[in-house]
């Protein structure tokens, strides 16, 4: 993975409120966005908006799934907004690729 100089490892966005994209700016070098633990309101909304910037973005990592994989592992629970959390922003990322959320 590149990093570009002067741009920070780590992003927050707030995307339970998604603007409307008149697509002033394309940046299509960014394949992978690490969301960290972001709110996510409409999945679909956010996956148009970001798509319209970032044409090539296809993949979507939260903190969430990293928890949830140690949780896994550890046979624990989690609590249902990390759950929810996560499973919105990979339907964000299936919004990136192309496909239906419907079935998820």
């Amino acid at each position: 993975m590149h990093r570009c100089l002067g741009v920070p490892e780590l992003v927050s966005f707030d995307a339970t409120v998604v603007p409307e994209s008149h697509g002033e700016l394309l940046l299509e070098g960014l394949v992978y966005l690490d969301v960290e633990s972001s709110p996510i309101g409409d999945p679909v909304r956010a996956g148009q908006y970001l798509r319209a910037f970032f044409p090539k973005l296809r993949r979507i990592e939260t903190l969430h799934g990293m928890l949830l994989d140690a949780a896994y592992e550890l046979g624990a629970g989690v609590a249902p907004g990390i759950l929810e959390s996560h499973v919105g922003w990979k339907k964000v990322e299936t919004v990136l690729r192309g496909g239906d959320i419907k079935n998820l």
